[in-house]
């Protein structure tokens, strides 16, 4: 019994620390300034590293996500911020986003997400922080959050974010309208074909 015991414990830890990854998930409709229409999935296990990086004025939590491939060098910033000096992030949804760093000149919640050296001048969004953790020094330990940016063309950009988290990534279905379209362009060229 004692053995079982220690087996399903290995086994608990082992599992619980394998499953513990950062990732970063984006998808744009098409005419968005920073993705430009693309989707994309980037995680440490093909080639990107994402450093934490903590703001000295606030209590934001910013990434830095980047390969180290000096033929095409890639740059992705994540920026999350409650809007409010002292308070720290924490689990739930953040509405009315503005973007960061400027958030502070509008009172509210803050985010920005550029890549490769686009971004948008004004933003607007929402944030939801799906799992949050600091250690006993104040330094992040894992990060789960989902978000949507809507830029200065009124085009939305989605993502997700897993920094040391074990919380499953999401990733966009197709909304039902999309697949409905689909099926008519479908239907359409079987139609041509016969």
């Amino acid at each position: 019994m004692n053995v079982f015991i220690a087996l399903i414990t290995l086994f608990v830890s082992i599992t619980t620390h394998a499953d513990l990854v950062d990732m970063f998930y984006y998808k744009g409709e098409a005419g968005a300034y920073v993705s430009r229409g693309q989707n994309e999935l980037i995680s440490s296990e093909n080639g990107f590293f994402f450093q934490y990086a903590k703001a000295e004025w606030n209590e934001s939590v910013s990434f830095n996500i980047r390969n180290g491939d000096p033929e095409n060098p890639r740059n992705i910033n994540l920026s999350f911020d409650s809007g409010a000096t002292d308070i720290k992030l924490s689990v739930g949804t953040y509405t009315g986003v503005t973007r960061y760093p400027f958030n502070d000149i509008y009172g509210g919640p803050g985010l920005n997400f550029s890549k490769d050296g686009s971004g948008n001048n004004r933003l607007t969004g929402r944030f939801q922080i799906l799992g949050i953790q600091y250690n006993e020094f104040d330094e992040l330990i894992s990060f789960a959050a989902d978000f949507t940016q809507v830029g200065d063309n009124g085009i939305a950009e989605f993502g997700s974010v897993r920094y040391n988290s074990a919380v499953p990534l999401t990733v966009p279905e197709p909304t039902s309208a999309a697949l409905l379209v689909m099926s008519f362009m479908f239907r359409s060229i079987w139609v041509r074909r016969k």
